[in-house]
């Protein structure tokens, strides 16, 4: 009924907005997350003698944005990166800005509408890309208990077309390390291909982070979680070669070459392949390189588990997405091990 009011325990709610407020005063805490975690259980033990209420009109208007809010702090306090926090509040404003009533209101239909509005002019993958955002939020509302049921269980993702995620053959690797012009070009292919780290990983790396006698670094991925790396012999001499002949005094290990020859940014490393590849109309990209390490990786004779762990695949199945077996190796360990 409108103007009633509605009395329910709400501690964990203001633990999370608490932890905020004091994350934004103390910017310290903003990059420490064991601090931000320490400060919530401190919270979490004041408030556990008490019951929270709050007071809100039901019925009247949207609090869409509000528990959004609440759902990317709790993220964010699971350690999620702040570019994923950022995309993942971008589909929640555009979300928000569609509705315009309680969250607790929102049925399957509801979802449905939205998908299709959403959805004009993208690809599936894209579609279900976005979609990823809507459904962990509201499974956090019921988990969170805002929501007794979640309206996207009954929601089954746009059937994407299949493609076919090809790496590189042997032969158009050679015929790009041909076409490279200069000893930057040659330093980022190779570290790229030997690797295969993501774009933004290479981007953040510190010379000082590389340990060249073990030919290894840290690198820092998806959800900060921080993984080792390898590099080979090649890719080490053409890298020093190109520390020594660079311009410019960066601590990073990829700079740019204009200016005060700063930090690269990863649109930089986009267009360089991109421009590599069209010299030998082979269309490449940073991620390809990925793909191409790990079905290299493999067809060496490579456990599919360190692959995993060296791309820093939470899940197997990603790793075997990414990666092709030659028809011939796997014909070749089945005679070894079955016949």
């Amino acid at each position: 009924m409108l103007g009633s009011y509605e009395y329910r325990d709400c501690s964990n709610e203001l633990s999370v907005i608490l932890t905020g407020k004091i994350t934004m005063l103390f910017p310290e805490l903003q990059v420490d997350l064991q601090r931000q975690l320490e400060v919530k259980k401190t919270i979490d033990e004041v408030l556990y003698k008490y019951e929270i209420t709050t007071k809100e009109t039901a019925l009247v208007t949207s609090d869409i944005e509000q528990k959004a809010n609440l759902y990317l702090q709790c993220k964010k306090l699971e350690g999620l990166s702040e570019k994923t926090i950022y995309n993942y509040r971008l589909e929640l404003n555009k979300f928000s800005q569609f509705f315009h009533k309680p969250i607790s209101t929102i049925n399957s239909m509801d979802i449905r509408m939205y998908m299709a509005a959403m959805s004009e002019k993208r690809s599936e993958s894209t579609t279900n890309t976005k979609m990823t955002v809507i459904r962990d939020f509201f499974q956090w509302l019921q988990n969170e208990e805002y929501i007794t049921a979640n309206p996207t269980k009954k929601i089954k993702p746009v059937k994407e077309p299949e493609t076919k995620r090809e790496p590189l053959t042997d032969e158009e690797v050679e015929i790009l390390r041909e076409s490279l012009e200069d000893i930057r070009e040659k330093a980022i292919f190779e570290f790229l291909l030997s690797t295969g780290c993501r774009v933004d990983e290479i981007v953040k790396i510190k010379i000082s982070e590389v340990d060249w006698s073990r030919m290894t670094l840290k690198v820092t991925g998806k959800g900060n979680k921080e993984r080792r790396v390898y590099f080979n012999e090649r890719t080490k001499i053409i890298l020093k070669k190109y520390l020594k002949t660079r311009r410019g005094d960066s601590e990073y290990l990829f700079c740019g070459t204009r200016g005060k020859c700063g930090k690269l940014g990863t649109r930089a490393v986009q267009v360089l392949m991109a421009k590599i590849g069209k010299r030998v109309d082979i269309h490449i990209y940073p991620h390809l390189m990925r793909h191409t390490f790990a079905t290299r990786a493999l067809n060496a004779g490579m456990a599919l588990e360190i692959v995993q762990a060296l791309l820093g695949h939470s899940n197997v199945g990603t790793t075997q997405i990414y990666a092709k077996i030659k028809e011939f190796n796997v014909q070749h360990a089945y005679r070894q091990l079955v016949a």
